[in-house]
């Protein structure tokens, strides 16, 4: 990644510039993915089941049920956590209202192929490499000090 690059990428994480990004025929402006947005992602993530490649194509025409999670993980990622959590009077229309419409939206209107190419675009402008990093660090700290914790305990002689 050149250095141009890295500097554009902050930049726009600390103005929390919006992104474009086409997704179909419409463009839509969508706020730089947070942490509250990667956590509702990831609820719905753990509802999928599990697909695997060597599945019978039966058994993926049966996992399409699920579509609607799918679509519904795109929708969050459009609107994002705050957009979805915002109330108030200059709210017109509530989040979980605003998720449902948009997920009919991608259903309606995009292929599977065109969810899977905007999801991952979403998802790699999120950072995620940057997430796991500190998620990583932080637990790396955490047994540390449960290390260090451990090793400090006094026990009363003849113990």
């Amino acid at each position: 990644m050149s250095k141009k690059n890295i500097e554009g990428r902050v930049a726009e994480t600390l103005l929390q510039d919006n992104l474009r990004i086409v997704i179909g025929k419409r463009t839509y402006s969508i706020p730089q993915p947070t942490i509250g947005t990667l956590a509702m992602v990831a609820e719905d993530i753990a509802k999928l089941p599990e697909f695997s490649p060597e599945k019978h194509i039966t058994e993926v025409l049966a996992g399409c049920v699920h579509a609607e999670k799918v679509a519904r993980i795109l929708a969050i990622l459009v609107i994002g956590a705050k957009r979805i959590k915002k109330a108030g009077l200059l709210c017109i229309i509530p989040g979980e209202l605003r998720v449902k419409r948009m997920t009919r939206r991608m259903m309606d209107n995009l292929t599977s192929g065109q969810i899977w190419n905007s999801v991952t675009a979403i998802l790699s402008i999120a950072g995620l490499d940057d997430f796991f990093a500190l998620t990583t660090f932080l637990r790396t700290v955490n047994l540390s000090a449960r290390k260090v914790g451990e090793t400090t305990k006094t026990t009363a002689s003849g113990q």
